[in-house]
């Protein structure tokens, strides 16, 4: 009896030395973490659930926090969201020690890498990566034979500041240097880019797309306080040029756009902004949408929140640079079955809002400001609307012209209309969308609604029919 009692003791010792050491090994051991995240998941792009696995008390298979929850308390459920969010990365942990470790140790962390300015983007810092020249990019002239040696990144991480002076900006850069070294050697190129509205993101963002694919194909971008509705705006205008968006810190971000196939999202909500339930309504509203995919990995970590204290900054979380990392494996695994955003006609849009009663006036279809049905009416109004020959004028200046100037400043013309005609033009346009989106348009811009107000008034008074 006594024999058979030590034997299990000792059994049961070893097993629990066995729990512990496995434990400790997937909580330090950066490649054992990644191989047990595909035991349990499959290969990424490929994965399926082990259904052996899926038996044991794993955080891998975490079920998503409920998206039925309308009636919820938007802070209770951020709760929540951070609580999924740490259990559903925790294989991440590993990596999120190095990073800590390295860019608090390393020195000089660009002392390797070249910094060059490609067009208006300036200070990019390239991995020096090569890979040789296929028939497509010959054809492209990127290179002159198959086979050359042809610079590449594996993805561009951009983090976004707003646009001020050189100082502000050479001090941005030095803090994010240690970020970005870590990154450099990961393969993914590096940027701060100023930023001065969601059309000068897209403009930019346009341009590095076009000109420099072989290192901005993937693009990853960081927006924090100022910066984060400019980034998620120009996410809901094209989201197809996004891989994935973080937003920190930001006190006021904008709803979704009705899409399926947005890129992954991350959010880092401050505890004292769980107060603010619109906007934090909104961002549980991308989480979700973010999180709807076929492919498994998308589905559990395409759209998450944190919540934390950490101060506004230059520099991004450890948990962002594992969440983007993750997010380029999984793309790089997936290939051309990466999804493309695709409108959400039929199918309902599940919305977390704290219900409020709603103004009689504003239709259902038209109490969201929509930047896609803005942008698409103002294309209609310019091919309807023959350009005016005045010339531009100093008055009448506002964000909302001022973007559309910038969104369109290729075009000579643009030059010849005044900002008079402009402000008529849009404040039109958008009245011909339906009733509602005029006064969204105000809450963004008070300044355009009074001119465009005023001038309508004043046209009104002229018109031969008064």
């Amino acid at each position: 009896m006594k024999k058979i009692i030590s034997i299990l003791f000792t059994a049961l010792l070893f097993g629990l030395s066995v729990f512990i050491l496995e434990g400790a090994f997937f909580r330090l051991v950066d490649w054992y973490a990644k191989y047990r995240l595909s035991l349990a998941w499959g290969e990424a792009g490929k994965g399926g659930f082990n259904e052996y696995l899926k038996k044991l008390p794993m955080d891998h298979f975490k079920e998503p926090p409920s998206r039925l929850a309308g009636l919820e308390d938007p802070s209770y459920k951020a709760l929540e969201e951070h609580q999924y969010a740490s259990k559903i990365m925790s294989f991440s942990r590993p990596l999120r020690d190095k990073f800590k470790d390295e860019t608090e140790e390393t020195l000089d962390p660009l002392v390797n890498f070249e910094i060059r300015d490609f067009g208006p983007v300036r200070s990019i810092v390239l991995p020096g990566w090569q890979r040789s020249a296929s028939p497509e990019e010959v054809r492209r002239k990127m290179a002159r034979r198959v086979g050359d040696s042809l610079e590449f990144s594996r993805g561009l991480f951009i983090s976004l500041q707003e646009k001020k002076d050189d100082e502000d900006f050479s001090e941005n850069f030095k803090r994010l240097e240690p970020t970005f070294g870590f990154l450099l050697n990961q393969g993914v190129a590096c940027c701060l880019l100023p930023v001065s509205s969601s059309t000068d993101l897209l403009e930019k963002v346009r341009f590095l797309k076009t000109k420099y694919s072989q290192h901005a194909e993937n693009l990853f971008v960081s927006g924090g306080q100022k910066c984060g509705p400019y980034l998620l705006e120009a996410c809901s205008v094209d989201p197809d040029l996004f891989k994935a968006v973080m937003v920190r810190n930001s006190a006021v971000l904008p709803s979704p756009p009705s899409y399926r196939g947005l890129p992954w999202f991350l959010a880092e909500v401050e505890t004292q902004n769980l107060s603010e339930n619109e906007t934090l309504s909104n961002v549980l509203q991308w989480v979700n949408l973010c999180r709807d995919a076929d492919h498994l990995y998308a589905s559990r970590l395409g759209g998450m929140l944190r919540l934390g204290d950490r101060e506004e900054s230059s520099t991004i979380s450890s948990f962002s640079v594992a969440f983007m990392l993750e997010s380029l494996n999984f793309l790089e695994n997936v290939g051309d079955r990466w999804p493309t955003a695709e409108v959400l006609d039929a199918k309902p849009v599940e919305r977390v809002t704290v219900s409020k009663p709603k103004p009689p006036t504003v239709s259902p279809e038209t109490q969201d400001f929509d930047i896609v049905k803005i942008e698409e009416s103002i294309r209609e109004i310019e091919k309807r609307d023959p350009q005016s020959p005045s010339s531009r004028e100093s008055m009448f200046d506002c964000e909302i012209v001022r973007g559309y100037r910038e969104l369109h400043a290729n075009d000579p013309e643009l030059s010849l209309i005044s900002n008079r005609d402009l402000v008529l033009k849009l404040g039109l346009g958008f009245e011909e969308m339906g009733a509602g989106v005029l006064d969204k348009v105000g809450e963004r811009d008070p300044l355009f609604i009074r001119f465009y107000q005023s001038l309508r008034m004043v046209q009104s008074i002229d018109s031969p029919l008064n």
